[in-house]
């Protein structure tokens, strides 16, 4: 397996986008502190969710409140320059945060308008929301956002890991990797914070470690998981992720908002768990779990023949 390169080690690589610019000094000068002060909290948060939720444990978790775990986190730019390149190559000079400034003001001051429409104020309020709307005539921000977080999606996996534009899990190594300019971007064009939008990625790949490295009561792993479709994979970490930011929703606040708005724009393949939380008890979903990562179960329509059979099941009392 490769191991992806610092941004900072690529000597030849210059950045001109500046809110990439931004992110990266901002990360350096400041969230970096932050999240360093809260990550420990947040993990432990996310281990109290998914043992009890899974019935799994990893590897080094003692039982005890502040156990470590052998999974190890990374947090990296970008997975090979992959994500800050298509900005290099698409959107060089784009000022993303100006567009998302402009965007706002034109939606928020919407409402205001027949307020001020016979007064003083409103001449130069229309020249300034006027000037507004052709600047962002020239951008589609939707079709920007599709392409570069719905779009792009790395799509491998295999037996080295899940990987993906804001985060990746490595099997073999049993590591995590969070890519901060993908993630500060996407909370920048949403409005959301940077923190919770964080600590739902941390989420979803903390998912994917408990669904193959966590061990059963039996001692069992899930390694072979691999094999999956990616549909069942990621659906099955979506839908551990949900379940976290509900829970932890009141103490992390912000974090179900930014999973909701992360799942907007995400690919099918994120979002069979829709579903399945409506028509699926929790613990058919974990048993549906439990036979991917035995591979009695491989593929997406396997796995709700499964699962409409457990709730048949249920229904009848059986």
């Amino acid at each position: 397996m490769n191991k992806p390169h610092n941004l900072f080690d690529q000597q030849s690589l210059v950045f001109t986008n500046p809110t990439v610019k931004e992110i990266i000094h901002e990360f350096e000068h400041t969230f970096n502190t932050q999240l360093s002060a809260t990550r420990k909290n947040i993990i432990q948060k996310i281990h109290n969710v998914y043992k009890d939720s899974m019935k799994l444990r990893l590897s080094g978790d003692d039982g005890t409140q502040h156990s470590q775990t052998n999974i190890r986190l990374e947090i990296l730019p970008d997975k090979d320059n992959y994500f800050i390149n298509k900005i290099q190559q698409n959107y060089r000079h784009f000022d993303f945060r100006k567009i998302r400034i402009l965007n706002d003001f034109i939606t928020s001051t919407v409402e205001y308008e027949s307020h001020i429409k016979e007064t003083e104020l409103y001449p130069n309020y229309k020249l300034l929301k006027e000037s507004a709307q052709e600047q962002v005539k020239l951008f589609d921000l939707k079709k920007i956002i599709k392409e570069l977080f719905t779009d792009l999606i790395l799509n491998q996996t295999n037996e080295d890991g899940i990987n993906d534009v804001l985060g990746s899990y490595f099997i073999t190594t049993q590591k995590i990797e969070i890519y901060y300019v993908p993630v500060m971007l996407f909370a920048i064009l949403h409005n959301l914070s940077y923190s919770s939008l964080f600590t739902v990625v941390l989420a979803h790949e903390y998912a994917h470690a408990y669904h193959f490295a966590g061990s059963d009561a039996d001692g069992n792993g899930g390694h072979s998981l691999w094999a999956a479709d990616r549909a069942c994979i990621e659906s099955m970490a979506q839908f551990y992720t949900e379940d976290f930011c509900i829970k932890s929703d009141i103490s992390l606040l912000g974090t179900h908002n930014a999973y909701k708005t992360l799942l907007d724009n995400q690919p099918e393949d994120y979002r069979h768990h829709i579903e399945w939380r409506k028509k699926y008890t929790k613990e058919n979903l974990r048993l549906g779990l439990l036979g991917l990562r035995n591979r009695r179960i491989s593929g997406i329509t396997e796995l709700v023949f499964f699962l409409d059979k457990l709730k048949k099941e249920n229904e009848s009392g059986h």
